[in-house]
């Protein structure tokens, strides 16, 4: 058995995270020891960088690498994006613009993306996470709850809780 510090509990040996106020950094452990040190609040979106990339609505191909990275099929990604799947094949093949609301749904679940990654220390952790059921999620899988706009923010505040040492 290993411990994070003297003030708390004994924790089993094994990778786990601790956050650092009130600079807001987390540190990863492994073992008891700390592996490394990142900062919360840096770097807003993962795959969306570039504001003016998202400024005027996002296009098929912009979103391409995040539905990849979250792995929906077309059901499911019309499912996220509230839209008739014979629509995201029109939008693939014309490579058309999403409008500015949906776009701004999607760079939401990006910030989320970047904030579990960080979190997490890899796309594959984090997207464990995102494939396991969460008992504070009411049993269900982060990953489900992302395809609804309004469980979004349910799932940034999970991340939020853990970046605090929540283990959820």
């Amino acid at each position: 058995m290993s411990t994070r510090n003297k003030d708390h509990a004994q924790e089993p040996a094994g990778a786990y995270a601790t956050a650092v106020a009130p600079q807001r950094f987390i540190r990863i452990h492994q073992q008891g020891h700390p592996i490394r040190q990142i900062a919360i609040d840096e770097q807003q979106q993962y795959f969306f960088k570039d504001r003016e990339t998202f400024e005027h609505g996002l296009s098929y191909d912009d979103i391409a690498p995040l539905i990849s990275f979250l792995g929906y099929n077309q059901l499911e990604l019309s499912q996220f994006l509230d839209v008739n799947p014979s629509t995201i094949s029109r939008w693939k093949s014309q490579d058309s613009n999403l409008g500015s609301l949906r776009s701004k749904n999607i760079v939401e679940v990006d910030k989320i993306i970047a904030k579990g990654v960080r979190i997490f220390g890899s796309e594959i952790g984090f997207q464990e996470w995102l494939q396991t059921t969460n008992t504070a999620l009411g049993d269900q899988k982060p990953w489900d709850l992302l395809k609804n706009p309004f469980d979004v923010e349910v799932v940034n505040n999970a991340l939020e809780a853990l970046s605090w040492g929540s283990y959820l």
